[in-house]
């Protein structure tokens, strides 16, 4: 059993793996992307150590991420943040939704607002095409860390998130 305060770390690693991924990929990554991705790796430490001990995501972080995705699609396409809008919006309503109809039948919140936010700052990230990548990736990961963790009182979902994320920024979406 893995005492309460080796728990809370544990439920970071996710990013801290996203963080190997980013450096791997830094090393063969066009230019034009360094700059987002490091903001993306460095304000995906900062969710993950609030989240994994406060239960919190800051607000300050997802603005942040999701503007890191909208200058990054604007640097490439003058348009593209326009579709990467969209996404975002697609994606917040989409958790908020399913967080909203799990908390009204269960009582309990199993998938927080933070949580529907940072969906839609990685739907400014990655477009509407590496969601899916994104919330599989996230889930996989949270079931893993899960495992490995059996907490009392539930598992902040936005390192996992974070890593996801992190994984489609750098690798692409997963093509079925």
């Amino acid at each position: 059993m893995i005492p309460e305060s080796g728990r809370l770390w544990l439920s970071a690693v996710p990013t801290f793996l996203g963080l190997v991924l980013t450096l791997w990929a830094l090393l063969s990554t066009p230019t034009l992307i360094v700059f987002p991705t490091l903001m993306l790796s460095g304000l995906s430490i900062w969710i993950s150590a609030v989240d994994a001990c406060n239960k919190r995501i800051p607000n300050l972080a997802v603005i942040a991420v999701a503007c890191t995705g909208l200058l990054s699609g604007a640097a490439q396409d003058p348009l593209e943040p326009i579709s990467l809008t969209a996404a975002g919006i697609f994606a917040y309503t989409l958790f908020w939704a399913i967080g909203e109809v799990t908390f009204r039948r269960t009582g309990r919140e199993y998938l927080g607002l933070g949580d529907a936010k940072l969906v839609g700052a990685a739907g400014c990230c990655v477009g509407i095409l590496g969601l899916p990548s994104v919330v599989l990736i996230a889930s996989l990961s949270g079931i893993v860390s899960y495992l490995l963790v059996r907490p009392d009182s539930g598992l902040p979902f936005g390192p996992s998130l974070c890593f996801g994320l992190l994984a489609v920024w750098t690798s692409g979406p997963i093509l079925i």
